[in-house]
């Protein structure tokens, strides 16, 4: 068994073998509910930001929050980017079809330290928009 520590300093089981395969899957699994999550609550901000800005605009009022927005965006091109290449990767691997299990493994935990960190960089663009808001 091998355990490492995760940005968030909590000790994270890291599967490395056959038998370990559901926990990987598991692990996958609420990687991409998590990121999900947060790519609705980021949509969603994005979207009443350019609401507020439009409104704004439109009663002549001097409107200083396009740098909260523009990061916003920034960070879901950049969560979109990251998707396509995992795709990319996990197509490959399938047409491939040469992956072993151990890395099959080794690639599922890989997507899933990648969805992680988007969904980490998510919440921390959603937690300065809310400050720089207030």
């Amino acid at each position: 068994m091998i355990r490492i520590t995760s940005s968030n300093k909590t000790d994270e089981y890291v599967p490395s073998s056959s038998a370990d395969l559901p926990v990987v899957i598991e692990n996958w699994h609420q990687a991409v509910i998590d990121l999900h999550t947060w790519y609705e609550t980021l949509s969603q901000t994005i979207a009443a930001h350019k609401q507020v800005a439009h409104k704004l605009i439109h009663a002549n009022v001097n409107f200083y929050g396009q740098h909260p927005l523009c990061e916003l965006e920034r960070v879901n091109c950049a969560m979109i980017q990251e998707i396509s290449q995992l795709i990319s990767v996990m197509d490959k691997s399938s047409e491939q079809n040469q992956l072993s299990e151990q890395a099959t493994i080794e690639c599922l935990q890989a997507h899933t330290l990648r969805l992680q960190e988007q969904a980490r960089r998510i919440q921390q663009v959603l937690c300065q928009s809310t400050l720089n808001a207030s």
